[in-house]
């Protein structure tokens, strides 16, 4: 007998492949999460033998580390936080979660040991000044070669300071001498030299400066007698009337010597004479043609002296040429004196007027048969041609530095400075020659101020500066009033 079997059902096709469904599932998920811990592994591990990008930008590679200790090279470079970790240029593409850090350069070697900066090297600035001494500064000898000339400080042959000046100890404050600052203000016709002179005592002496504005003679004398400068510069000594309105008395001191002379606008004719009687009569209009008798007579040499019109040229604005030039003129003529006068400004009976050295004689390029009258200095460095004047001893002379220096030699020179020297005797002297002069006030022992500007004034004196001066057209003091002159700034300090 057959024993029937139980037959068992098919499985039902919809859940067998609802079951490979969610397994497949199940199976996805877990592997995407062990790729992202994976992932994370690989970019959270710390970066260890990464070589350098050739652009300069650290790259860190996915390989993992050498078991053992990193070289010491390595300890010693940074570790970058994981958050800031750039990725390697030649591994896998960054995560997206990844942060971008900025380029740093990785060391590819130990950097040496910091080496010890050098000692800074003490320099001695050895001051100049003019006290007998200064004990804070030990290193500056006095010279004992010359009372007048002030301690220099010992220099090699480079001009450096020499190796055996001591240096000080630096651990001690380095000693200091404030400069000295001396203002002063006066006349622009010798600025060019004085400008000079302060230079050249300046680098004898670095602790003294010097402000000079050149505002013109009148400016500086008020100021002086204000008190708001310590020198004075001008083309005039002062007044009486001027002298009262000072507080304290005031020392004039001879710098160098300068001139007027006559330029005229007549070609061809050069070394034209002139004489006192001549130059009165041009200048008041009793002459005004160029082949007057009064004029031809003294030029015999000059047959061609033309028969045009003598056009007068004089200066519009208050000047030291001006003054000096009438006070010949007042000296020389009677009529002059009492017509006209003398003064920094005066009535010109006749001429056309202009201002400055540069007015006049651009003026008198205009003109043809025209005259004035400039600064000897201006005349030489523009190269301008002047007449001889007839002097006091009846001799024509024309104006040099020999000529001019001659009529200081020549003339009465007061105690005080305060004079004229135009119309001076002597054969060869220069009739319109003038001092030009330095004030300053009378000061106590005290005053180094007056002391620095003193040492400066008997610097002038000496042979060099007065060289400087012929250099640039400035006729230099007479020999024998140099002793006179240096007496004078003892007066100062």
């Amino acid at each position: 007998m057959r024993t029937p079997q139980r037959s068992v059902p098919p499985a039902s096709s919809d859940s067998e492949s609802f079951l490979v469904v969610k397994i497949s599932k199940r199976s996805a998920l877990f592997l995407t999460m062990g790729l992202i811990v994976v992932a994370a592994a690989i970019v959270l591990r710390p970066a260890q033998n990464a070589p350098a990008a050739a652009d300069g930008v650290t790259a860190v590679t996915s390989t993992p580390a050498e078991p053992g200790a990193a070289p010491a090279s390595e300890q010693s470079s940074r570790e970058p936080s994981p958050a800031t970790m750039p990725g390697s240029a030649t591994d896998s593409p960054k995560p997206i979660n990844a942060v971008a850090s900025e380029p740093e350069r990785a060391p590819t070697a130990a950097p040496p040991p910091p080496r010890e900066p050098a000692p800074t090297p003490v320099v001695t600035r050895q001051v100049t000044t003019y006290l007998p001494y200064q004990p804070t500064v030990s290193s500056v000898q006095p010279d004992s070669s010359s009372a007048d000339s002030p301690p220099t400080p010992q220099t090699n042959d480079s001009g450096s300071p020499s190796s055996s000046t001591p240096t000080p100890d630096p651990s001690s404050p380095t000693p200091t001498v404030s400069p000295a600052m001396i203002i002063g203000a006066g006349s622009a016709s010798p600025y060019p030299l004085y400008s000079k002179w302060f230079e050249a005592f300046q680098k004898l002496h670095p602790d003294v400066e010097f402000n000079y504005q050149s505002v013109g003679s009148g400016a500086a004398v008020k100021q002086l007698l204000e008190g708001t400068i310590a020198f004075g510069a001008v083309d005039a000594p002062l007044t009486d009337q001027q002298l009262k309105l000072a507080k304290v008395p005031v020392v004039h001191v001879p710098s160098v010597i300068g001139g007027v002379v006559l330029v005229y606008n007549l070609p061809g004719i050069r070394d034209l004479q002139l004489t006192p009687h001549a130059l009165a009569g041009i200048f008041t209009g009793k002459i005004t043609s160029w082949n007057d008798p009064q004029i031809v007579a003294p030029n015999p040499g000059l047959l061609n002296l033309p028969s045009i019109p003598i056009t007068v040229i004089h200066r519009s604005d208050g000047s030291a040429p001006t003054q000096i030039f009438t006070d010949y003129l007042s000296k020389v003529s009677t009529e002059w004196q009492h017509q006209v006068g003398e003064g920094p400004s005066v009535d010109w009976p006749l001429g056309l007027g202009a201002k400055g050295n540069e007015g006049v004689s651009a003026l008198l390029k205009e003109y043809h048969g025209a005259i004035t009258y400039v600064d000897f200095q201006f005349a030489m460095a523009n190269h301008m041609d002047f007449a001889f004047l007839q002097n006091r001893s009846g001799h024509f002379v024309k104006a040099d530095l020999r000529s001019l220096s001659l009529a200081a030699a020549a003339s009465e020179i007061p105690d005080d400075f305060r004079v004229w020297i135009t119309n001076a005797p002597g054969d060869d002297a220069y009739p319109v020659a003038s001092f030009m002069w330095f004030l300053a006030p009378e000061r106590s022992p005290a005053d180094i101020g007056a002391r620095d500007f003193a040492q400066f004034l008997r610097w002038t004196t000496r042979r060099d500066p007065q060289t400087v001066a012929a250099k640039l057209n400035y006729a230099p003091l007479p020999e024998e009033l140099l002793e006179r002159v240096n007496r004078a700034i003892a007066r100062i300090h």
